[in-house]
Parts: C-alpha cells; sequence; structure tokens
C-alpha cells in the first residue's frame, strides 16, 4: 500500500460516489476529481509534502476541497501523518479493500465519455465557419458528431436495458444532456 495508491482509490471511491448520487437524485455533488503533490524541504532528507484534492464547482471554477500533510524522511526511508485525518484516510486504512466497485458506475462513465466527446465536435462545428474553404472540414466533424451521437445511442440502449430509465433520466438531468438521452 502506497499513499499515491490510497489517494488514486480514494479518487475512484468519490467519483464512483458522485455518480451514484446522480444516478440516485439528478443532482451532482461536485466530489474532488484531481490531485495534485508539492514537497518543500524542511532539513537535510526530510520533506514535508502535501496532497491536495481539488473538485470542479458548478460554476466551473477548481477549488481545492482538502489536503493533507505529511513527514517523509528519505535517508531512514519513513513517512509519517502530520495530523490524525491523515493518518486515518491515508496511512491506515487500506482504501482498495474497502473500495465496493459497482457496475453502474462504469455504465455511467461510458455515456459521458460519449457525451464529452459529442460536446467536443458540436464545439467545433460552432468555431469552425460554414464557408467553401471549410467543407472538408467540417464534413469531418459532422461525420465525428454522428458516430459520437451513435456511440450514446448505443450506450443508452444497453443503460436502459440493464438499469431503470429514471436513473439514466437523474444522470442525463445532473450532466446536463437530457436531449441527447431523449434523441432530440
Amino acid at each position: 500500500m502506497t499513499v499515491g495508491g490510497q489517494a488514486k482509490t480514494m479518487l475512484k471511491q468519490m467519483h464512483e460516489k458522485e455518480l451514484m448520487h446522480a444516478a440516485e437524485t439528478g443532482e451532482r455533488l461536485y466530489l474532488p476529481d484531481k490531485m495534485a503533490w508539492a514537497a518543500l524541504q524542511e532539513e537535510g532528507a526530510r520533506y514535508r509534502v502535501y496532497l491536495n484534492f481539488q473538485a470542479m464547482q458548478a460554476n466551473g471554477e477548481r477549488v481545492q476541497t482538502h489536503s493533507y500533510q505529511f513527514i517523509v524522511d528519505l535517508k531512514i526511508r519513513a513517512i509519517r501523518a502530520d495530523d490524525p485525518s491523515t493518518e486515518q484516510d491515508l496511512l491506515t486504512q487500506n482504501a482498495e479493500l474497502n473500495f465496493k466497485h459497482n457496475p453502474m458506475a462504469t455504465d455511467i462513465d461510458s455515456i459521458l465519455g460519449g457525451v464529452d466527446i459529442y460536446n467536443k465536435h458540436k464545439l467545433q462545428m460552432i468555431i469552425i465557419k460554414k464557408n467553401r474553404s471549410n467543407r472538408d472540414e467540417r464534413t469531418k466533424i459532422e461525420a465525428a458528431l454522428k458516430i459520437a451521437q451513435a456511440r450514446i445511442q448505443r450506450a443508452v440502449v444497453y443503460f436502459r436495458r440493464t438499469y431503470p430509465d429514471k436513473a439514466l433520466q437523474n444522470v442525463a438531468k445532473a450532466y446536463e444532456f437530457l436531449e441527447l438521452v431523449n434523441g432530440k
């Protein structure tokens, strides 16, 4: 068990928790989805290491939501927590052993991946002006847009066969893609 592995597992857990909450309620939690490390040399081979979790907010701003601090001594190869929450969250519990993966979260991620690709191509169509010199590029983007839309529809069909439709409607509401799910 490494601190980095613990942190990655915690991010996975929070991501799945957010997806499942969206499926149940139609609302997002905006839990952390990124982490950043920093280290400051204190004395000799001893460093203060910061592990910061960040989350995207509803307004599009990324904010730091939690910070853990460690003291690392490279000479004696030791790490200790600087506070009780760091000790409990990252050094004593094995997050991987407690993590219960939900297959619905993977299927929601698949749909969201398709929505991201669709939105990327939709934005490209807005940016690329409609004129003769851009005709070939626009044709390629239109084809990619259709492929992305088909990918979303396949994932939606599978999701509807596997899970309650209310879960799909809630996720679409939370992540603002109802028109794609409803075929508009």
